[in-house]
């Protein structure tokens, strides 16, 4: 069984793939439909992550930089989840840009925790 605070390894192949068709979203432009889809994933996988993130820095030292880079990380997560997703195609890409290279940290921080 899967414990909550855990990625599902089986599933970091799809979360790669994810995180770069948002971080060259920017770039691409892809249809707004697309573009939502994007979203919904990317804001889903956030969650996950900023939960596990968040279980592992309250374990650590206060104010020490590991975990003062998490910190960071997951208030510029919970701002980033704030914004809705925007009716245009270039900030609604950039936006889920900046919403996968958000999933990127955090997943580089999950990795560091196994």
């Amino acid at each position: 069984m899967h414990h909550p605070t855990e990625p599902f390894r089986a599933g970091e192949v799809e979360l790669a793939a994810l995180i770069a068709e948002a971080t060259a979203a920017g770039r691409s432009l892809p249809p707004q439909r697309r573009l939502e889809q994007l979203d919904q994933r990317l804001r889903v996988e956030l969650q996950r992550l900023a939960a596990i993130v968040q279980a592992h820095a309250d374990g650590m030292n206060r104010g020490g930089r590991d975990w003062y880079c998490r910190d960071w990380a997951l208030g510029a997560t919970r701002n980033a989840l704030r914004d809705p997703l925007a009716t245009s195609v270039i900030p609604a890409a950039a936006h889920v840009a900046e919403l996968g290279r958000l999933l990127g940290q955090l997943t580089g921080y999950v990795g560091k925790e196994r």
